[in-house]
């Protein structure tokens, strides 16, 4: 990120907890970030389609890849490893060789690209099919908690509500208020009781941003839920839609976006 950058996003509800030099947006350029007022970054890599409002992320070691979306009021720990580079193991080999893709420079595997162009196109457009970032996206709902050092693999879809547990390895979708934790990460137990989630969900509050939330009790979730339910009810709140700004591969910032 460049100070231009920095300066046009902070007038825009987006904060920094990290030097220029820590913030990255975009993964090789080509991608997009769009992200919703009010937002904070520590340091990383962001490759992110849309962020929604009042998420924090960042920190550490933190390399987030092909991510189409975090929702609104996420709280992201630092160290997050998300869509790591996936290696095939159906493949003779899982090294890069037999795409195409490793040792440029090296005479002999120079020559070896060269004699052998036709077979290794075909082998790039099967692991491109299967294991690119078009293949397999991560998205990760609203209220979302990930704790210090969690890897999300590659095609995973994170529900509303769910909370990951520090230094987990997340390798299948998570179910919307589910706690999860471990190597693979595994079911702990729901959030709230059943019928608690089935109304949070029903009621999707993050979407009508802070004024739903105004003077509730927040510790008492059933009391909470009867207040915003009545307030959504009786046309009290409308649903927030604040426009983005965006993070463009050519290195400008837009106004006005919605990712």
């Amino acid at each position: 990120m460049n100070e231009t950058q920095r300066v046009i996003l902070e007038a825009n509800g987006v904060k920094f907890g990290a030097e220029n030099s820590q913030i990255n947006f975009g993964w090789g350029g080509g991608k997009r970030v769009s992200m919703e007022p009010y937002v904070t970054f520590r340091a990383g890599r962001f490759d992110i389609k849309l962020i929604g409002a009042f998420t924090y992320l960042g920190g550490g070691t933190t390399i987030i890849r092909n991510v189409v979306s975090i929702g609104r009021f996420c709280s992201i720990a630092p160290n997050l490893l998300i869509a790591p580079v996936e290696h095939p193991t159906d493949f003779l080999s899982a090294h890069p060789i037999l795409q195409g893709r490793w040792g440029e420079g090296f005479a002999p595997v120079d020559v070896f690209r060269r004699e052998n162009s036709e077979v290794l196109m075909d082998s790039r457009e099967i692991y491109l099919e299967r294991y690119s970032d078009k293949a397999a996206p991560v998205a990760i709902g609203n209220d979302v908690w990930i704790g210090d050092g969690v890897l999300i693999r590659r095609g995973v879809t994170i529900g509303d509500g769910a909370i990951i547990g520090a230094r987990s390895l997340v390798t299948n979708d998570i179910a919307p208020y589910q706690i999860v934790a471990g190597v693979p990460a595994r079911p702990i137990h729901q959030r709230f009781a059943l019928e608690i989630c089935d109304r949070l969900i029903a009621l999707k509050w993050w979407r009508f941003g802070l004024d739903i939330l105004k003077n509730i009790p927040y510790a008492e979730v059933p009391k909470a839920l009867d207040l915003m339910e009545a307030r959504v009810r009786n046309g009290e709140v409308e649903p927030w839609e604040p426009a983005c700004v965006t993070v463009t591969p050519n290195g400008s910032v837009e106004l006005g976006d919605s990712g």
